[in-house]
């Protein structure tokens, strides 16, 4: 079986390289060099295909509709469901710091400009492209944005968490906050030992037994772009309690609303060192400021806030998910033809996963990149995660994303032997789409029972064409034209 014999799977991965660069080269190009399937393209939206299928969501619960003290928390692993739902919370993460990064808007609010001889700021306005060029510092200073829209996001999860009275109605009642601040309560979720230190200082035991709002979560992100939109009641709700609206991105890039004290205050913290005197000069400075601006400045003073407490380890906590978003990204699991199979796999190879710290308890054990994910949904609701770890695994599992990567390449190989071992399988497998879809479509085949004999050339056939549509939408989909919707 390819999927066994490292020779027959690398003669899989070397085809698939060169279907997708044979596909992606059709476009453009009259003559690729060799010719991928073709298909119909959709003559309208609404004849698209709908990528992942919304079947695959729905055994979400909604939270709204049925109350906490009436949910079953029995020994639960995270659900095919709220797995794919994390995967498209990953993605709008991954698009939210994209578009920080790449803002021109945002470079002019925070006064990043390249340091250019005899130009001016004008002139890269004009063509600023060319201008960038000319600094090979510009591009490394652009990335401050991220920092600063993480600091803020923080601020704003700390206003967020301090309204406790509310929150848990809120979220039982499907009102969800802005994205910036669910990325924060995410990071804080992965680190459990902190998120239990913040609930217990805080006095909000509560947040320690919520299940994690996954249906509204999904309901939230489009499946188009996935982009993250709430609910007008949701929006009402956050600007009130906050001061602020939801979208920081779109409020920090409309840099023409700001007060002259505003602007200096974001510049210099961009590109020098910001204190907590300069804000209230700035506050001084323009006392018929507008209320928005001046909750930014409020925010802004909790973001450079160095005390040590409950919060201060949040900003290196969403800073370092960057990494594991950006695998997740690279795997495009949410658009793969083996979407399900590949999620369902992940969570019974973490509940196995589970077993080995209970039967190594010493070990330093490490997850792959499907288990991980698995992993990190089960975080996402406390409650769930204590009592499932507790029951498989013997004891509470902590989550400890700090560990140095020397350590983990060890434990990695230590996890490999020990799985092979306890349940004779292989640890470390290919999870890209070909290899996913040949190990699904293989499970679904009924000759794993012995009624007949497996036709290999036609599951490779078969597979072959799925993997190769769903490319073709993927690469369609990237283009901003129109998906395709079946072979001709």
């Amino acid at each position: 079986m390819a999927l066994a014999v490292g020779l027959d799977q690398r003669a899989v991965h070397q085809c698939s390289r060169a279907a997708i660069q044979s596909q992606v080269s059709s476009y453009g190009r009259p003559n690729p060099p060799w010719e991928p399937p073709k298909f119909g393209i959709a003559a309208s939206k609404d004849e698209e295909p709908v990528i992942p299928r919304i079947s695959i969501f729905a055994g979400l619960r909604d939270e709204s509709k049925e109350p906490r003290e009436n949910q079953d928390e029995g020994v639960q692993l995270p659900s095919v469901a709220e797995c794919a739902v994390h995967l498209q919370l990953l993605e709008s993460f991954h698009v939210l710091r994209e578009k920080v990064l790449k803002s021109n808007a945002l470079d002019r609010t925070f006064s990043i400009w390249p340091k250019i001889p005899r130009r001016s700021a004008a002139e890269y306005r004009r063509n600023p492209r060319r201008a960038a060029a000319l600094d090979p510092t510009f591009q490394a200073r652009r990335q401050k944005k991220w920092h600063i829209f993480v600091d803020l996001a923080v601020a704003r999860f700390a206003s967020w968490w301090g309204e406790m009275d509310n929150i848990l109605r809120l979220l039982d009642a499907g009102e969800i906050p802005p994205l910036d601040v669910l990325m924060v309560w995410h990071s804080l979720l992965l680190n459990p030992r902190m998120y239990t230190a913040l609930c217990e200082e805080s006095g909000y035991q509560g947040m320690s037994s919520l299940r994690f709002p996954w249906k509204a979560v999904h309901d939230a992100i489009s499946t188009k772009d996935s982009s993250f939109v709430l609910t007008e009641s949701a929006t009402a709700t956050y600007s009130k309690q906050t001061g602020l609206g939801p979208d920081l991105l779109g409020y920090l890039a409309n840099f023409e609303q700001f007060a002259p004290a505003v602007t200096k205050v974001l510049s210099k913290w961009a590109n020098t060192e910001l204190r907590k005197a300069d804000i209230d000069q700035a506050l001084q400075a323009s006392p018929d400021m507008a209320p928005d601006q001046v909750c930014l400045l409020e925010h802004c003073v909790i973001a450079i806030d160095q005390q040590p407490g409950p919060t201060s380890g949040l900003r290196n906590a969403v800073l370092r998910q960057v990494n594991f978003v950006e695998k997740m990204g690279e795997q495009v699991w949410l658009r793969s033809p083996a979407l399900s199979g590949t999620l369902n796999r992940a969570i019974s190879r973490y509940g196995q996963f589970l077993v080995l710290f209970k039967k190594y308890p010493s070990t330093l054990l490490v997850p792959t990149l499907d288990i991980d994910l698995a992993w990190h949904t089960h975080l996402c609701s406390p409650q769930q995660y204590r009592l499932a770890t507790s029951h498989t695994a013997g004891r509470f599992i902590d989550h400890d994303d700090t560990i140095d990567k020397d350590a983990l390449e060890g434990g990695l190989d230590k996890t490999k032997d020990l799985f092979r071992i306890r349940f004779g399988e292989e640890y470390l497998r290919c999870l890209c789409w070909d290899c996913e879809a040949l190990r699904s479509a293989l499970e679904e085949n009924p000759v794993r029972q012995g009624c007949r004999e497996v036709d290999y050339e036609a599951i490779s056939e078969t597979v072959s064409l799925q993997v190769a549509y769903h490319r073709a939408v993927e690469i369609a989909r990237r283009k901003q034209e129109p998906l395709p919707v079946h072979a001709v």
